[in-house]
């Protein structure tokens, strides 16, 4: 499958220069990242950190420690901003439909969303569940990550099927693909063929 993460940055980071994945320290940040990487099982070039500072970044980049955030910058300095990550961004999605799972809050999915619905090579777009805070966020990747080693359905806890074409699925609830990560009743999720 070709998939990547978007994950946004956090206030919590450790001290000079280090690689992205490692200079952030936020438990939300680390919950996520351990999902992408053990649940989704995407590699380092699969995955960038939506940095209020950097724009987009490759979890691998090495980068300073910064003090920035998108919820002190002014509405015209967002949209630049956007731009940018766009720009970053539009390059990786050549190819193959692309699945992207975006592990945001809504500052730094503001304009993304609906750049990423038009793309003619985006299949689906999972988008973090709305609503719950830092600690419901945090609990929900932890579980989401307990269900993918455990092969259980988060919706119904059936176990799991792998389908030929390598897709995951429940049998019951018949959802393929994205079920490990996107229970209905909690997360948006938009896809293009249907």
């Amino acid at each position: 499958m070709n998939a990547i993460a978007l994950i946004a940055c956090c206030k919590s980071k450790q001290p000079g220069c280090r690689p992205a994945h490692e200079l952030y320290t936020g438990t939300l940040f680390r919950a996520q990242l351990a999902f992408a990487r053990e649940g989704l099982g995407l590699a380092m070039n699969q995955i960038f950190i939506l940095s209020a500072r950097y724009g987009l970044i490759g979890a691998g980049q090495e980068i300073e420690s910064y003090e920035a955030s998108l919820a002190v910058m002014p509405g015209v300095a967002r949209r630049v901003w956007l731009d940018r990550v766009w720009d970053s961004l539009r390059p990786r999605l050549i190819g193959r439909p692309v699945y992207v799972w975006l592990m945001a809050g809504k500052l730094y999915r503001a304009g993304l969303v609906e750049r990423l619905r038009h793309h003619p090579n985006i299949h689906r777009v999972n988008l973090a569940p709305a609503g719950l805070g830092l600690g419901g966020q945090t609990a929900y990747w932890r579980a989401q990550l307990r269900c993918y080693h455990a092969r259980l359905c988060p919706d119904c806890g059936a176990g799991l099927h792998e389908h030929e074409s390598g897709l995951v699925y429940c049998p019951f609830c018949r959802l393929m693909d994205d079920v490990l990560i996107q229970p209905v009743q909690l997360a948006e999720t938009v896809n293009r063929y249907d």
